[in-house]
């Protein structure tokens, strides 16, 4: 793998790391897994443009790689979105 991830302090960072280390794990490996090049994918048969700082994943997938049951991830992924850091857009 090749290039790096700038991983910015943000207001109210040291209380997602306190109170919320699952969400703040979620985040990192996010950012860390999220490929900052522009791509082209086919998803449930659809060619899609995905943009540079965008992923496509499941809960499920997530979950596996980061051995955290797949409620807290969702729950995480609910915070995460309920406080700006990451947008869901659902592709059904």
């Amino acid at each position: 793998m090749q290039g790096f991830a700038k991983f910015y302090r943000f207001d109210g960072f040291e209380n997602l790391i306190k109170n919320h280390p699952r969400a703040c794990l979620l985040l990192t490996y996010l950012i860390y897994e999220t490929p900052h090049f522009k791509r082209h994918i086919t998803f449930n048969g659809i060619r899609m443009t995905v943009e540079p700082n965008q992923i496509i994943t499941s809960s499920r997938t997530l979950s596996a790689d980061l051995k955290i049951p797949r409620t807290s991830i969702r729950r995480s992924l609910k915070y995460l979105e309920k406080i700006g850091k990451l947008e869901k857009v659902d592709l059904s």
